[in-house]
């Protein structure tokens, strides 16, 4: 390998470390901006806490049109207090036929 390959080689693996490194920060820095709208909001009144999380996301709608941040992002940063509460969805019991149609419920479906 010559002295330039081996030079443009650890140029291209700084370059490509410091890229990773960007979106590492851009990643923290999302997660800091929606806490401290968060924090802003909380700290404006009598708002339930429960109702902050659909309120960051009210308020954001334009930049998650834009696609610079997802909802569902939003959701992941927002502490449990600041989401509503939610009931855990109920398991269905499948009822299977036998091929004779009885009612019967069988196991091996």
């Amino acid at each position: 390998m010559s002295e330039n390959a081996h030079n443009y080689n650890l140029d291209l693996d700084a370059v490509i470390t410091e890229i990773k490194e960007e979106f590492k920060n851009i990643l923290i820095k999302r997660e800091q901006l929606v806490l401290k709208l968060g924090k802003a909001l909380e700290n404006m009144g009598p708002q339930e806490k429960e109702n902050i999380c659909a309120e960051i996301k009210g308020t954001l709608r334009e930049e998650i049109a834009q696609g610079l941040i997802s909802r569902r992002d939003i959701e992941r940063y927002c502490p449990d207090e600041w989401k509503q509460k939610t009931k855990p969805k109920r398991r269905r019991t499948t009822i299977c036929r036998s091929p004779n149609r009885s009612k019967k419920p069988t196991h091996n479906c």
